[in-house]
């Protein structure tokens, strides 16, 4: 909902959004999303229970919806969540040449935070490492580093074989990337 002041002004959304619409635009689609970007960076309650989101921030631009709602409109948007950190490995600033819109199934399967005890996709089998990846066993490993690395492989070729990948030259280099670094990070 919009707040507008005494003085029927608007006030800034997380005290840094300016709502520059002319009109009511608290069920609009454009809206949503720019205030759900808005509130992972700057909503205090939502970083309690998010805290991957501590240090996000949006450019100066993407803080006045209008320019926002501009750039949304011609993307691929529909159906779809807006990434910070697909083209560029770790950003952590929302904006136009760090943002893509991209499926909940390839959200999903990009995500590197561990579920468990251990590495996501990974679990203990005797004494030998499980990897797993869409309820299929890759196989059984020495290291947890090494059934990891196996998970993001065949994470790699799953995410290659979705459509939005296969028609997307940029978005099929910006997850080879990234799985490559996520790799990387975890043999440090």
């Amino acid at each position: 909902m919009i707040r507008i002041s005494k003085a029927g002004k608007r006030k800034p959304l997380y005290g840094i959004g300016i709502n520059d619409a002319e009109q009511v635009v608290t069920y609009c689609p454009y809206y949503r999303r720019w205030a759900s970007m808005l509130t992972r960076c700057y909503g205090v309650d939502f970083k309690i229970y998010h805290s991957p989101y501590y240090g996000c921030s949006v450019c100066d631009e993407w803080l006045t919806f209008t320019t926002f709602k501009k750039w949304m409109k011609q993307q691929d948007w529909k159906g779809k969540c807006l990434d910070k950190d697909m083209l560029k490995h770790g950003n952590n600033v929302y904006g136009p040449d760090n943002c893509i819109f991209i499926s909940q199934r390839l959200n999903s399967s990009i995500q590197n935070k561990p579920k468990g005890m251990y590495m996501r996709g990974v679990s203990l089998s005797g004494k030998k490492y499980r990897a797993i990846v869409s309820r299929d066993v890759i196989g059984h490993y020495d290291t947890e580093i090494d059934a990891y690395a196996a998970c993001c492989k065949a994470r790699l070729v799953l995410m290659l074989s979705m459509p939005e990948v296969i028609t997307n030259t940029k978005l099929s280099e910006a997850v080879k990337g990234k799985v490559s670094a996520m790799i990387a990070e975890a043999a440090q």
